[in-house]
């Protein structure tokens, strides 16, 4: 059996990776936050004589506050020229208007309900959301 910081974060990671896929050469590195329930990772990759970055702020608050969002902008100062920025969330997170430039995905296996995080992989918390405007479910 292998080890796993958090499985939280390792079910996140599997909608993180259908963004930036490691068979398409993109290479991860993790960020640290100081917080225990977000985490940033930056992606790179070299296509075609260039280099392609992103970043993948992951957060299970239940709403997204400003605090958040600065994740963003701390890396982009030590990141420039990201061509992708996604914020992951658990499904119906609260999401304030944001900058076009950064694009919002829900997890499949978390969501808020009733104000409580569940995994949504369970068949017994199994639920369906209305996709938002803009969210691909």
């Amino acid at each position: 059996m292998g080890y796993s910081e958090d499985v939280m974060f390792d079910m996140a990671m599997k909608d993180v990776r259908a963004v930036f896929p490691e068979y398409d050469g993109w290479q991860r590195q993790q960020f640290p936050t100081g917080k225990k329930n977000e985490k940033v990772f930056s992606f790179s990759r070299r296509l075609q004589g260039k280099v392609e970055k992103g970043i993948a702020l992951v957060s299970f608050s239940p709403d997204i506050t400003p605090e958040i969002l600065s994740g963003f902008s701390g890396i982009d100062e030590k990141i420039p020229k990201c061509t992708k920025k996604i914020l992951l969330i658990p499904r119906s997170t609260l999401v304030p208007l944001l900058s076009p430039e950064i694009e919002i995905k829900e997890m499949k296996a978390f969501g808020y309900q009733d104000g409580r995080l569940v995994w949504l992989t369970k068949k017994k918390n199994a639920m369906s959301y209305e996709a938002r405007p803009g969210i691909e479910a």
